[in-house]
């Protein structure tokens, strides 16, 4: 690659196919190195953009992101993986962000992932329509966002992120039996998802089933022993169960988390 010896667009390609492999591997900031290397000598490629766009939103700079993918988009306005990439950028943005922009933001991304579904079509049409999804429950849309959850399911059955988002939209519309068929179903394909068991825990719960709940608590307990939400959860179920001693997992978690806040 130094030697000189390629051509400049060679030599570019090199390096992107290099920052791809990085990227593979999880070494994001090796591979913005070679992205830039790749964009100084080939200015205008959309794809080394949108590569480059990617891996900083995996480095959680997600502004930075925002400004490669809108110039990816501009030299490139049917890239249909560079809409889907924007509309996850900007719902990133938009969970951090104020009131006042953070509606701008959910627009944005529902429009991005609109056209991503509309150019991309069939071949990803169940993470698109979990991504949609998504957008729209942080819009309030909690309907439209089980829909899309569905017809995710409806495409891909087996969908870890679908039965979680729909189980999770459920819950939020206070429709637990049917959050808690989407998480038991999720939780028999993926057995160690611990926020998921959580989730299934509380909804179990608050429908009164408390003997599940304390099932749902105590194997949290068994994979993650400190974790201090479960134990207070797992006393709550104990006491609901009649068994006092419960209250000693209550008063221990909260201890422990006043202390947690001194410190």
């Amino acid at each position: 690659l130094d030697t000189g010896r390629l051509d400049p667009e060679m030599r570019a390609r090199t390096y992107r196919y290099r920052a791809d492999a990085y990227g593979e591997l999880g070494k994001f900031d090796l591979a913005l190195g070679d992205y830039g290397r790749a964009l100084d000598l080939v200015a205008f490629d959309a794809i080394v953009l949108h590569s480059r766009g990617v891996a900083l939103g995996r480095l959680g700079r997600h502004a930075d992101a925002l400004k490669d993918l809108d110039r990816a988009l501009l030299l490139r306005p049917e890239y249909g993986i560079a809409y889907e990439s924007r509309a996850r950028t900007q719902l990133d943005l938009a969970l951090d962000a104020p009131p006042e922009r953070r509606a701008a933001l959910l627009a944005g991304a529902l429009t991005d992932a609109d056209r991503a579904i509309g150019l991309l079509g069939q071949e990803a049409e169940a993470r698109l329509r979990v991504d949609r999804g998504r957008i729209k429950f942080y819009m309030g849309r909690i309907a439209d966002a089980v829909a899309d959850f569905t017809r995710a399911l409806e495409v891909e059955p087996d969908s870890l992120q679908a039965l979680s988002f729909r189980g999770a939209a459920y819950a939020d519309a206070g429709d637990l039996d049917r959050a808690i068929v989407d998480f038991t179903r999720l939780l028999r394909l993926e057995p160690g998802a611990r926020v998921v068991r959580m989730a299934r825990g509380f909804g179990y719960f608050q429908t009164q089933q408390f003997a599940l709940a304390l099932a749902d608590f105590d194997r949290v307990l068994t994979d993650a022993p400190g974790d201090l939400a479960a134990v207070y959860c797992r006393g709550a179920a104990r006491v609901r169960t009649g068994d006092t001693a419960g209250q000693a997992d209550i008063d221990a978690a909260m201890t422990k988390a006043e202390a947690d806040r001194r410190d």
